[in-house]
């Protein structure tokens, strides 16, 4: 009897592991983010800028509610190498930038667009600190009070 039930434990225990196994494979292809961060007001300044972790697969969402707001971010690179940045926004009437800077406010990339949605590659290093801001370049007159939701993702 115990061998029995010992062979069933033994069978129940490598089916689960099969299945997790699996299940890690089919989601592995998927972006999914690692996590979501949100704009949160007042963070129209360098020293109120929202934090965030700056790691692969995570993102902010937030809105830009009129053409005088502008949204800064703040963050801890967590590893030296390559960062992809890019913003995405559901409202072809207007054009956002996105612009990095470092811990000395000097900006290292200023990406306005054009057309063909904004996105970026830096090389940053471990352990500094940098500033991430996005605000409306362009919209049309009339359209100044419509808030724009965007979106932006990282991956190192």
């Amino acid at each position: 009897m115990k061998k029995v039930v010992f062979s069933l434990l033994s069978l129940a225990l490598a089916s689960s592991v099969a299945v997790v196994t699996s299940a890690k494979e089919n989601t592995a292809n998927e972006i999914k983010p690692m996590a979501i961060y949100y704009d949160y007001e007042p963070n129209n300044y360098f020293d109120t800028a929202s934090p965030f972790v700056a790691y692969n697969g995570n993102q902010i969402n937030g809105t830009l509610s009129d053409n005088m707001d502008e949204d800064f971010y703040v963050f801890t690179a967590p590893s030296s190498g390559y960062y992809d940045f890019s913003i995405a926004y559901n409202n072809s009437r207007v054009k956002l930038s996105l612009i990095l800077w470092d811990k000395n406010y000097d900006d290292i990339r200023i990406v306005h667009d054009t057309g063909n949605g904004v996105s970026f590659t830096e090389y940053l290093t471990k352990g500094e600190k940098y500033y991430l801001y996005t605000s409306v370049k362009t919209r049309p007159v009339g359209d100044s009070n419509i808030p724009v939701p965007y979106s932006i993702y990282v991956y190192n």
